[in-house]
């Protein structure tokens, strides 16, 4: 069975441990995805994400141990939303 997956949504908040991703359902309503990292992409995530800042994450499905809550283990992450540069265009 493969399980892989690939979304796209707005950074909520993010700690050493994982992120949460805010993203629209098939309703139009916002929900929010829990997404596992390891700790040198959760430095890199911090360090060029901000808030509200639109991300790709490529991962696979996964359960915490002792409930049936699914997150995402994050893999791979896109920046699609650019920092802005003081006094840049």
């Amino acid at each position: 069975m493969i399980n892989s997956l690939a979304i796209v949504g707005r950074l909520k908040y993010t700690t050493e441990d994982y992120m949460i991703i805010n993203l629209n359902n098939v309703n139009n309503e916002e929900c929010e995805v829990k997404c596992t990292m390891s700790g040198e992409l959760s430095n890199r995530v911090r360090e060029y994400c901000s808030v509200n800042d639109i991300i790709g994450v490529k991962g696979h499905l996964s359960t915490d141990n002792g409930n049936d809550t699914l997150h995402i283990v994050t893999e791979k992450v896109t920046f699609l939303t650019s920092k802005q540069v003081e006094g840049g265009e």
